[in-house]
């Protein structure tokens, strides 16, 4: 989707630069730290919140998605066909118009 840089190391190369910069060992433990929350966060609200709710819980993350993101993968990435998202679409639209 955007140009990206992936860095790959080896897990004795890692633990060379964690032994010789130890300021890199706690901003990966940190990184580590808020990835798990984030997974955590969306297994609780893939098993609990209804698809609109995470639908507006990405949106609010991630302003700007639906521009760089297909319907079908949002819809994927929500556990919902394109269609039942389309609707869902429209039927938020709605709601707001009312208000």
């Amino acid at each position: 989707m955007e140009d990206s840089w992936i860095l790959e190391f080896s897990k004795t190369d890692i633990e060379y630069l964690f032994s010789k910069v130890t300021s890199l060992e706690r901003l990966f433990r940190i990184m580590a730290q808020r990835t798990l929350a984030v997974l955590q966060k969306r297994f609780l609200m893939t098993i609990s919140a209804s698809a609109e709710d995470r639908y507006l819980e990405l949106i609010s993350r991630h302003h700007g998605i639906e521009q760089l993101v297909p319907q079908h993968q949002i819809a994927s990435y929500l556990g919902i066909l394109p269609e039942s998202l389309s609707r869902m679409k429209k039927q938020i639209v709605e709601k707001a118009s009312k208000k």
